[in-house]
């Protein structure tokens, strides 16, 4: 009887372990890291942000992130939110939604960001909050830094984060 045990014993152990070993396979599936570069122009004509703040343009560097792109800010607060005695109102916050258009769907961020406008330097925290196709019930977060260049009329950024899809 404890042979027959033991082998009952271990037969469930080997599945158990089968079976969290698939489970995180499916999980790294489901969730990736990404790492992209952003490459975009301040939008000019045909901006529909309140504040005059929106940008059209591409990223390139990840098979879920590849495509074209838009942001548009309803909103942007001097001195980064902050005093001016702390920050100088030449850092600006701002937030609004960026969308990405790719061959797998569209991803919805709300972002929250600064924008140093004398050193002309960008860092932003972007949170899914819709999506289409394959990011139709997506969630995760993605990273963006980077720099303005020809007075902030063209920007460059370095994209990290992570995104997971429900398969």
């Amino acid at each position: 009887m404890v042979r027959i045990g033991s082998c009952f014993m271990a037969a469930v152990v080997t599945a158990g372990v089968l079976f969290t070993n698939q489970a995180s396979a499916e999980d790294r599936e489901r969730c990736r890291r990404v790492t992209a570069r952003t490459s975009s122009d301040l939008q000019l004509d045909g901006c529909t942000s309140p504040v005059g703040l929106c940008t059209i343009g591409t990223v390139t560097g990840d098979r879920w992130l590849n495509g074209s792109f838009n942001f548009i800010a309803p909103a942007v607060g001097p001195s980064a939110g902050l005093p001016a005695s702390v920050e100088p109102a030449t850092t600006l916050s701002y937030g609004g939604d960026f969308t990405v258009f790719g061959a797998h769907g569209s991803i919805t961020y709300r972002v929250i960001g600064v924008y140093d406008t004398v050193l002309q330097l960008f860092t932003e925290i972007d949170r899914i909050v819709s999506g289409t196709g394959m990011f139709s019930r997506a969630s995760g977060s993605i990273y963006i830094n980077g720099v303005g260049l020809d007075g902030g009329l063209h920007l460059e950024g370095n994209v990290t984060g992570e995104v997971c899809i429900d398969r």
